[in-house]
């Protein structure tokens, strides 16, 4: 019962503070959706294993997740009021025209459900890849690659004042595909290292992917970010296909999944930087 009690207040507090860092900036409910999905994989991992301490260390990292959702930031969505007569239908329809839009749905799909499927995996990776390796020492990789996930943001919000966001997008992905090639290609301990090291460069990629979809939308913009928010069941889907290949053959060969995701990011990126050259940007307004 104390436990129940508990538990119910922990949520409480977790939700509390969520809805006050979106009420405080109504641009942030993307993110948190984001980290919402992502981070209830983690939780369900660490079920899965039987660990109820680090269950309890997942709740905190949620709430730390909060916070840095709250003093991190995004480029400001555009707010103004859709004309009466421009129904939604129509809105729909203006933005079938709208490439980057379009692409940006697809890479922030392919994106969830790569991340998704590399962090519900990596201790399973981690028990197959290195033998006799306990399933703490195995999740706190998973935690390792969830703090560099928070050092990632930081960093990446402090070099997007000098990098253009899509060129940075690029880069951080294409390191991403690297490391997933040593995970695929090598395995053991080398490859789960370079699992952990992922959530650094992975950091970057949802907030990036979002502004460059909704960029120059205008009265547009609140329908297209529902787009892009709801391309999050990606997380819900791709890991299921993993799970089949893994099935099939063995989980480093499974690991090819999130390999073609981050590919379809990485397209994204070089499309949507190259047409900020084309329109002489060298930031993102």
């Amino acid at each position: 019962m104390n436990q129940a009690v508990s538990s119910g207040m922990r949520g409480y507090s977790l939700h509390a503070l969520m809805d006050a860092v979106i009420r405080a900036d109504p641009n942030m409910d993307a993110v948190a959706a984001e980290y919402t999905t992502l981070l209830r994989a983690s939780v369900s991992a660490a079920a899965d294993t039987g660990l109820g301490d680090l269950q309890e260390l997942s709740i905190v990292t949620e709430k730390m997740v909060a916070l840095l959702v709250a003093i991190t930031p995004f480029p400001k969505v555009a707010t103004e009021h859709r004309e009466s007569e421009n129904p939604e239908a129509r809105e729909f329809r203006r933005l079938l025209h709208k490439p980057q839009f379009l692409f940006s749905v697809a890479a922030q799909f392919f994106y969830v459900g790569g991340q998704v499927c590399i962090w519900s995996f990596m201790i399973r990776y981690a028990q197959v890849e290195v033998p006799g390796l306990g399933e703490k020492v195995a999740a706190g990789f998973l935690i390792a690659a969830l703090c560099g996930l928070f050092a990632g943001r930081a960093a990446g919000a402090a070099l997007m004042s000098r990098i253009h966001p899509a060129l940075m997008l690029a880069v951080f992905t294409c390191i991403n595909l690297g490391l997933l090639t040593v995970a695929v290609g090598i395995g053991g301990e080398v490859g789960l290292y370079a699992l952990a090291t992922m959530g650094f460069f992975m950091s970057i990629s949802f907030p990036t992917i979002f502004a460059l979809g909704i960029k120059d939308l205008g009265n547009l913009t609140k329908t297209a970010s529902s787009f892009i928010v709801m391309s999050i069941v990606g997380g819900a889907i791709l890991p299921l296909l993993l799970g089949r290949v893994s099935d099939h053959s063995s989980i480093r060969i499974g690991f090819i999944v999130p390999g073609l995701c981050f590919a379809v990011v990485a397209l994204f990126a070089f499309y949507a930087f190259r047409n900020a050259r084309r329109a002489g940007e060298t930031a993102l307004s």
